[in-house]
């Protein structure tokens, strides 16, 4: 796993909770053991929650995401590399700059 490339899978929300199906994650953060990700969202039907500062639209979205996507830049979570068992990965060595 690299910084910069998304993953489909189910990872914990930070209230604990799993999602009911694979959600797609933008890892921006790999040290050690550990990785650092970002939920990621389709745009699609949600064009308006891009007026909140929370959320970064990805201009080039494909690939590795099929859809035009954000990333919720307030969903940072850190995992386990050993916790991801079940996962898809897609590469595209995705940066966001703020």
């Amino acid at each position: 796993m690299e910084v910069g490339q998304a993953i489909f899978t189910k990872l914990r929300f930070k209230d604990g909770t799993f999602p009911e199906y694979n959600r797609f994650y933008l890892i921006v953060k790999v040290t050690g053991s550990k990785i650092g990700v970002l939920n990621a969202s389709s745009l699609r039907g949600k064009e308006s929650r891009l007026y909140f500062e929370s959320n970064y639209l990805i201009e080039q979205y494909y690939p590795p995401f099929p859809k035009e996507t954000f990333i919720k830049l307030d969903s940072y979570m850190e995992f386990d590399i050993s916790e991801i068992t079940d996962y898809n990965s897609m590469k595209a060595n995705l940066m966001i700059t703020t």
